[in-house]
């Protein structure tokens, strides 16, 4: 006879396992591999058609999140974004950064992952006056693509003085 409390307790860890690998692919998406990385391949990876086109605003801040937590490839991704956005921050005097850590800003961060469907890390969104997110890039960052948006906002903003 088929005990139902071992079987539920089977039925349990068979869900849980079917979520966690549903939660991985969810986590990992489709603009980031491996196989991407060991290409070289380190283009910025956008997750939404409104990164590709920006809308033209007046930036205020940008949120950068990254985390302190995870495979050995998200902390080297996190890492060198990090201080590309050192970088960034020394070549643009007076832009304002709000910096969060997925791991000790958690509820912070979160309504900025899910509003902008982020799901991979670091992240950085270019907000307006209205905390209204004007573009977004997640995943892999790079110098040039950061600071052409911030060029483009920052000659919108011109244009409309």
């Amino acid at each position: 006879m088929i005990n139902p409390v071992r079987t539920k307790g089977l039925l349990k860890l068979g869900l849980l396992g079917i979520l966690g690998v549903v939660v991985v692919v969810a986590f990992v998406g489709e603009e980031y591999t491996p196989a991407q990385e060991k290409a070289g391949d380190k283009s910025p990876k956008s997750e939404s058609k409104e990164s590709r086109n920006p809308v033209a605003g007046n930036l205020d801040h940008l949120v950068f999140i990254t985390t302190i937590q995870g495979c050995q490839c998200t902390l080297e991704r996190n890492q060198k974004a990090k201080e590309l956005m050192g970088q960034i921050q020394k070549d643009i005097p007076g832009l304002k950064v709000k910096n969060l850590d997925y791991i000790f800003n958690h509820m912070e961060a979160l309504p900025f992952l899910q509003k902008n469907q982020i799901s991979f890390l670091p992240a950085l969104l270019y907000i307006d006056a209205n905390g209204q997110v004007l573009d977004k890039i997640a995943g892999f960052l790079d110098f040039k693509t950061v600071r052409e948006k911030i060029q483009l906002f920052q000659k919108a903003k011109d244009s409309n003085k």
